[in-house]
């Protein structure tokens, strides 16, 4: 244990004498300083990029939901028997002298 104490102060001895321990120090502190106390920090840049990842895909998503909404629309207006087929299976509408049965699994 002496022996390794005596390491670490002749490490630190050697350290103080060096010519560039200024230029070492400001560095350490600059990165400490960027990587851990700056208004964006190495943890909310991180937070940020997750976000927006997050934000992408949701985009995609609607993207998507728009695609099959405006085709659905498109079948709306010019085929007349998806209007039936529709109203039929979402709203359980029937004709007049039919009878709806329904099955819950």
């Amino acid at each position: 244990m002496k022996k390794l104490w005596n390491n670490i102060k002749n490490a630190v001895s050697a350290f103080l004498q060096w010519r560039y321990r200024n230029y070492v120090i400001v560095v350490l502190l600059f990165l400490l300083w960027f990587l851990l106390l700056a208004p964006n920090d190495l943890n909310t840049q991180y937070h940020i990029i997750k976000e927006r990842k997050a934000q992408r895909e949701l985009k995609r998503f609607y993207e998507k939901e728009i695609q099959r909404y405006e085709e659905e629309i498109h079948k709306f207006r010019s085929d007349p028997d998806f209007v039936e087929t529709y109203a039929r299976e979402e709203y359980l509408m029937k004709r007049d002298n039919e009878d709806i049965f329904l099955i819950i699994e």
